[in-house]
């Protein structure tokens, strides 16, 4: 008897009467722990917690020949309800995972449930709209907000009837740095263009982070994980290690300990990051020019780290191509682990994490293309914010051709796309973990979570085509053409041809609200690093003193600066 098992036999029962909600799977007995708590006060009045606890044991019956005389539906119904209560008081504590709230949404189909109000209040579209459109949204950001759009409502993508040639880019115009450049050097003696020789690599169409010690750099990326993976939110920190800085090293292929090793042995003396677009967390084309100065110490300390993936990939694939003259290694595996793409151009050893990338860096270096060090903003911007030759100094650039190549059309829906399909691939992994919970195992396969309606197929849609399958092996769900999550296939790999008149209204929108913020110029930004006990940002914004924002700043404050009285302010604050 649970009465006896659980409460003092001193104990009267008014009502004898307890329920409980559970689902027993498999054959034979199953013991159950029951607890509760009493609360009730000491002698000397402080609060007293009893926990109570009782054993039972059940004997699961064997399912009858006859499914339909299982028992009462009611009863099913009920702990599904209960679960559903379960889960809404778990996202009263857990705002953010969004597993809980794919249970409840998925309960109707799942169970003929109608899920219980969920906390969190739903975004509007044009919310949802804008979110999609930032530069640094993010696609795990957006996926709480995305699954329940999806999971919620009927939403038709809209045929892909148009070029994306006849979707316009942001009609800001550029300022004349050559003009500009020509009168500092006029007007100002003392000024002289300072570019990075290592620039030469460098597209200009794609930013530049420079240092002349991979220990500082290091640090800076230390920094960077702390305040959540991205230096250019400095402003929103995030207590949250994402773990980019073991992607990045098992994907190029190198350890950051070996790397600080070669600068500190003087076999390597500079190097620069380079990439077309921020999103280092999702996945991004990220490409590493070292400039060697002893080519044998560093080709042997690259075949120890060759060694290492090969042993720790059992796939690993290696094989090799030629591009402008230029003899490419390629190491990957499917799952893109590893994907590594590494050539040599002069004193300078080029690591990729894509191919599309590395034929970029090269087509740069052998002028094809703009490179960094011809772009006349950065040109300009170098006599007024240069670099610094101190080993603990580093120099991050975005020119404008980056700007408005991160802005376009392409990139803008290509990244939309990518957050969509992330967000499906999120809803996926979510069932499979809805599968484990019932059933006690991983799904054999995407259409076995679908026959059990643990997930509908119209619902999980690729934007971009792919199509998605489960890996039972990783046990994680994959897409044909984004891959999986935390190494989304780079946009840098991904064409935009045509887009449908649904996606073509969005990016208008996102358009008329860029324009609105920057109305006159696009705004190439400069930053001298200089990492010390405490970290110092310089940060040079030509453009600023043109736009909306500082004009009406300007207007809000008086012309003088005045002082400001700190002896009410604690010596500590």
């Amino acid at each position: 008897c649970i009465r006896d098992r659980l409460y003092p036999k001193e104990t009267k029962f008014h009502q004898k009467h307890a329920e409980f909600f559970g689902r027993l799977k498999g054959e034979g007995e199953v013991e159950v722990q029951l607890s509760y708590e009493t609360v009730s006060e000491n002698l000397d009045g402080s609060r007293r917690v009893e926990v109570r606890e009782g054993t039972i044991k059940i004997t699961i019956p064997d399912p009858p020949a006859d499914r339909g005389s299982v028992g009462p539906k009611r009863i099913f119904q009920d702990w599904a309800r209960q679960q559903n209560q379960h889960f809404v008081r778990l996202l009263t504590y857990y705002p953010d995972e969004s597993f809980y709230q794919y249970c409840l949404l998925q309960s109707q189909a799942r169970y003929g449930i109608k899920p219980p109000a969920i906390p969190q209040q739903m975004p509007t579209q044009d919310r949802l709209e804008s979110g999609l459109y930032k530069l640094f949204a993010g696609s795990l950001g957006m996926q709480s907000s995305l699954q329940r759009r999806t999971l919620s409502s009927i939403t038709r993508k809209g045929d892909y009837n148009r070029h994306i040639s006849s979707v316009s880019p942001p009609s800001i115009k550029s300022l004349d740095y050559e003009q500009l450049l020509e009168q500092r050097l006029e007007e100002d003696e003392n000024a002289k263009i300072q570019v990075q020789e290592i620039a030469k690599l460098i597209p200009a169409d794609q930013y530049f982070l420079h240092f002349h010690s991979f220990e500082s750099l290091g640090e800076l990326l230390d920094l960077a994980i702390q305040w959540g993976d991205d230096l250019l939110r400095l402003g929103k920190p995030i207590a949250q290690d994402n773990r980019v800085q073991e992607k990045l090293e098992e994907q190029l292929g190198f350890t950051r300990e070996g790397m600080k090793r070669l600068f500190a042995q003087g076999v390597a003396t500079e190097v620069a990051i380079t990439g077309s677009d921020p999103y280092l967390l999702d996945g991004t084309d990220l490409t590493m020019v070292v400039r060697v100065a002893d080519d044998e110490a560093f080709t042997k300390q690259s075949a120890s780290w060759i060694a290492d993936a090969r042993q720790s990939h059992g796939g690993l694939v290696e094989r090799d191509f030629n591009y402008r003259g230029h003899q490419v290694i390629a190491r990957y595996t499917n799952d893109r682990l590893v994907s590594s793409f590494t050539t040599k151009h002069d004193d300078y050893v080029i690591l990729s994490n894509s191919h599309r990338a590395i034929r970029h860096v090269i087509d740069a270096s052998i002028g094809e293309i703009e490179c960094l060090t011809d772009a006349q903003d950065y040109r300009y911007i170098s006599t007024i914010l240069p670099p610094s030759d101190a080993d603990n100094a580093g120099y991050y650039f975005a020119s404008d051709a980056f700007i408005r190549r991160v802005v376009s059309p392409t990139a803008k829906i290509s990244q939309k796309r990518r957050t969509e399909c992330f967000n499906n691939l999120v809803m996926q992994n979510n069932a499979s973990l809805f599968f484990r919970l019932e059933y006690g195992r991983s799904p054999d396969s995407l259409t076995e979570m679908i026959e059990k309606r643990f997930i509908a197929p119209e619902k999980i849609v690729c934007p971009h085509g792919g199509a998605y399958a489960f890996d039972a092996e990783s046990d994680t769900c994959t897409c044909s053409l984004h891959n999986r999550l935390r190494y989304l296939t780079p946009n840098a790999e991904l064409s935009v041809l045509n887009v449908s008149g649904e996606e073509a209204a969005e990016y208008d929108r996102y358009k008329s609200r860029y324009q609105s913020f920057w109305q006159q110029v696009f705004d190439p930004v400069a930053t001298r690093i200089t990492v010390a006990d405490q970290v110092k940002l310089e940060t040079c914004v030509l453009p600023m003193s043109g736009s909306s924002l500082y004009s009406d700043l300007r207007s809000a404050v008086d012309k003088n600066p005045k002082p400001i009285n700190v002896a009410a302010i604690a010596p500590s604050a």
